[in-house]
């Protein structure tokens, strides 16, 4: 058998410059600024609002709680004053306040509607929350519930608050978790202080009584706020957990993935530390007209501040 010839060699070509292979360029991501990756998160979130919410201009706020929130005569309340910085800080939307009371007064110019009853507790509130929610739709809620759970009766084998804290902790739970609630924002308030001394006349149910012996509220109310903060900073933080599980991103911005509660993270306003005059107390539970309006600033500075406002601001309306 003859070998197979070797194939013919060719010349091997001759690469001229117009022959010459393409380089490939590699165009590196564009490199983004802090600012800059906060409001492409904020325009993500805008386009995920629900459709009503995206056109929707009138927003509404739910004042929720007791007394303090209800407020009395000759003062129009905290939420008159927050109605008055609301509109004169935007007229991109509006506000409208909701609720199934009003009062106390009725300002010609004012939106008295809210969900503030005297001498209302945690768990009375919490027994019609759903119901009011799914009634009222609110946008944003502002909690400060709390101060008539810590003076009511004192009974030697209920403590009243390790009890108050369990169930603010509820209220909080049936918020965030609500389905009219997904796209709102709750604001917390750490509640206010019982300023003036007390006496056994004054707001009696604003003390406990252990061995006849009449307890100012100040240590409870320290440690029922101080529960509020820790609890909303455990939430906030699980659920910033699971929004850079779910979406690989590192930006504390809402995100919209089931099965998550709200998707913007609950805001505390510290109350407590507002009202520290003796003229912002009418008496020894209920701030005076003065001490509500810091009231409705604190208030206003943690809404005109917080993510939630910054996305309703970028919304084209």
């Amino acid at each position: 058998l003859r070998p197979l010839p070797l194939p013919a060699t060719q010349p091997e070509p001759t690469l001229t410059p117009q022959h010459t292979p393409p380089q490939q360029q590699h165009t590196p991501p564009p490199q983004h600024t802090p600012q800059q990756q906060y409001t492409l998160a904020l325009d993500q979130v805008v386009q995920a609002l629900p459709a009503d919410l995206r056109t929707r201009k009138v927003l509404r706020v739910m004042p929720l709680g007791d007394s303090i929130t209800q407020s009395f005569e000759p003062c129009d309340s905290y939420r008159y004053d927050l109605q008055k910085m609301l509109r004169s800080a935007t007229q991109d939307f509006f506000f409208d306040f909701v609720g199934s009371n009003s009062g106390p007064t009725s300002p010609e110019d004012g939106d008295m509607e809210h969900e503030g009853y005297a001498g209302i507790t945690i768990d009375e509130t919490q027994n019609r929350l759903a119901e009011r929610l799914r009634e009222y739709k609110p946008d944003v809620v502002l909690l400060h519930l709390g101060t008539n759970d810590l003076g009511h009766q004192w009974d030697a084998t209920h403590n009243n608050v390790t009890h108050s804290i369990k169930e603010i902790r509820q209220m909080i739970d049936t918020i965030r978790t609500h389905e009219d609630m997904r796209f709102g924002k709750l604001f917390v308030a750490e509640i206010i202080r019982s300023f003036k001394p007390l006496r056994k006349n004054d707001y009696e149910f604003s003390v406990f009584v252990k061995d006849g012996v009449y307890h100012p509220l100040h240590s409870d109310l320290k440690a029922f706020n101080a529960a509020i903060v820790s609890y909303t900073k455990k939430l906030n933080a699980q659920q910033q957990q699971q929004q850079q599980h779910e979406s690989g991103s590192s930006h504390n911005m809402p995100q919209t993935t089931e099965p998550m509660a709200m998707a913007f993270p609950i805001s505390t306003v510290d109350m407590y530390n507002t009202l520290t005059q003796d003229e912002d107390m009418r008496d020894s539970l209920h701030p005076s007209c003065s001490g509500e309006a810091k009231m409705a600033k604190a208030w206003f500075d943690a809404m005109r501040s917080s993510e939630w406002w910054q996305v309703m601001a970028r919304r084209s309306l």
